[in-house]
């Protein structure tokens, strides 16, 4: 039982090669990568273009975060400049449905990769507010829980081990 225990938490160790070949695998086939991360309350998706982008962000995490890599690929609503058309188009798909499962990611200056969960109007237009004219893209959430869907691995403690944290 131990040794099963031991080898599920090298493979969820995100020192592995095995999980940055599977996020490498995800950019080439999807252009592009989504990975969502939890350290204690903190949860965000980062957004991600090359190799190099990916190893300097894996490099700078802390141990005991939580790395989820998702399988398939994200199905994009919209992507551009917030432009009056952009915000128009999103509100007129958001009042077809009534609620929505989104994700917005932007990209800060100071701050880097942010990204906002949507799932009303009004929620969408306090995420648009201050961004006119920067680059933006808006996603379906997927459930990162569902591991069918997910790979998961976490950040290890400077002895190498993992140990993940609480979340």
């Amino acid at each position: 039982m131990k040794q099963e225990s031991d080898a599920r938490r090298a493979r969820q160790n995100t020192a592995n090669p095995d999980f940055s070949a599977s996020a490498l695998g995800i950019l080439a086939r999807d252009g592009e990568l989504l990975v969502f991360s939890r350290y204690l309350a903190d949860k965000r998706y980062v957004y991600l273009t090359s190799a190099a982008a990916w190893y300097e962000w894996l490099g700078s995490r802390k141990p005991r975060e939580c790395l989820t890599l998702f399988r398939q690929a994200f199905q994009p609503i919209r992507r551009g400049r917030v432009s009056d058309a952009l915000r128009r188009d999103l509100r007129t798909r958001i009042r077809a449905v009534g609620t929505v499962d989104w994700v917005v990611l932007g990209q800060d200056e100071e701050e880097g990769n942010w990204c906002a969960w949507v799932s009303q109007e009004m929620e969408l237009e306090e995420v648009l507010e201050g961004e006119w004219g920067k680059e933006i893209i808006v996603v379906e959430d997927q459930d990162w829980c569902d591991e069918e869907i997910t790979i998961h691995a976490y950040v290890p403690d400077a002895d190498g081990l993992v140990r993940p944290g609480a979340y």
